[in-house]
């Protein structure tokens, strides 16, 4: 009993825990940003600090994605509240970056959309949760819709020509590193189960008396923590082969799968007006913090 209590006082962090840090994190990349974009040079180490830390951001959204998908009761209100924010946000950005506007220059919105990433990453897991092997076989299609948006940005970054037939307000933001990331968590879940069935059989026990104590929550993580490490490394491999739109510290995001070996499997707090809100809380803040960085230029 003591080893079982000592195991769960660290797992901590609940599903409401892990958004709150996913946002603060976020907001403070997005603060760095601005510091970069009207002040300070990207070698400054305010800006390194902020968005470095804003790094740790994207691997916990796309667990909180993973979790939404294998919980929804409804995938199809599920996604549909993703897809209705990404054709919002895409519709903005198409707005800031073709019509005239005193906050941001064309070249500051050319990141790709957010929501495009969760929307597609969530299809990916659906599509792998499914029974049918011609349904699984359809999470190919989020995956090389990824690659394919991270191949262009890529090709723009390094050739300066803009690629029209796909912009940048129609492509993930992360490429395929978030992408892929939603998706290696259901291959994390099916990796775990196996060696809980291998501990079972060895052990003489049915599998469910180990998917009902604490060895199960931590396996679960330990892997989960795995996923982030491993797509965040491949990330920063690809690297060495040239450059890429991405950030030079962008393999800072394997720091964050710690966090997961927190997590304690529980949803927390979810009042209808968080759950919602939480969609909203992406433009909102980047309208203040955008209108509060040029109110102080004036």
């Amino acid at each position: 009993m003591k080893n079982e209590d000592s195991t769960q006082k660290w797992l901590f962090l609940s599903n409401f825990g892990l958004k709150l840090l996913a946002f603060l994190f976020m907001t403070l990349d997005h603060v760095g940003l601005m510091l970069e974009y009207y002040y300070l040079s990207p070698g400054s180490p305010v800006v390194i600090l902020l968005r470095g830390l804003g790094r740790l951001a994207m691997p916990l959204f796309a667990f909180i994605i993973y979790e939404g998908v294998t919980h929804t009761r409804s995938f199809k209100k599920y996604a549909l509240r993703l897809g209705i924010m990404a054709l919002f946000i895409s519709g903005v950005y198409a707005l800031l970056a073709y019509i005239p506007n005193p906050f941001f220059s064309q070249d500051f919105t050319q990141g790709g959309n957010i929501f495009i990433d969760l929307l597609l990453g969530a299809v990916g897991v659906y599509c792998l949760m499914q029974a049918n092997w011609r349904i699984k076989m359809l999470a190919l299609l989020p995956a090389c819709y990824a690659i394919l948006s991270f191949a262009i940005t890529t090709f723009e970054y390094n050739t300066g020509t803009l690629v029209y037939w796909l912009p940048f307000y129609l492509r993930t933001q992360y490429g395929w590193f978030s992408v892929l990331l939603i998706m290696s968590f259901y291959l994390a879940r099916l990796i775990k189960d196996f060696y809980l069935s291998v501990i079972a059989r060895d052990m003489g026990v049915d599998v469910e008396v180990l998917k009902l104590s604490s060895f199960d929550m931590r396996a679960t993580n330990l892997l989960n923590m795995s996923a982030v490490v491993v797509i965040s490394l491949c990330l920063y491999a690809l690297s060495w082969f040239g450059n890429m739109p991405f950030l030079p510290y962008q393999w800072l995001a394997l720091f964050s799968g710690a966090l997961l070996l927190c997590y304690s499997g529980k949803r927390g707090y979810n009042k209808p007006w968080f759950e919602y809100g939480a969609y909203l809380y992406y433009p909102l803040h980047l309208a203040i913090i955008a209108l509060v960085f040029y109110l102080l230029t004036l």
